[in-house]
């Protein structure tokens, strides 16, 4: 599933944080599934300085390491099922005569 993932980019705008005045770059990024369904977004904020190039790399830093989180969730959830089984013959089997 990971792999059928897409990320994009759907708004970054200008704007300031109410509490200090500090001006930002607001970046919403979308991650959807093969479909297009939007399946999640994420809000980040930049430093109006921010070049291209700098917004970029660090967008590609998010994408690698959700990908990353997500396939570890998979394997631990196919970890967690097989541990289940072996836990349900454990129970079943124990002090069982054959």
């Amino acid at each position: 599933m990971a792999s059928t993932l897409k990320f994009k980019i759907a708004g970054i705008r200008k704007d300031t944080y109410v509490e200090t005045g500090e001006k930002f770059l607001d970046v919403r990024v979308e991650i959807s599934d093969e479909a297009g369904e939007v399946l999640e977004e994420r809000n980040f904020a930049y430093p109006p300085a921010t070049t291209k190039k700098e917004l970029t790399i660090e967008l590609k830093k998010f994408k690698k390491n959700y990908l990353a989180e997500l396939a570890h969730k998979e394997e631990n959830a196919e970890s967690e099922k097989v541990d289940a089984n072996a836990d349900k013959v454990i129970e079943e089997l124990q002090n069982k005569e054959i």
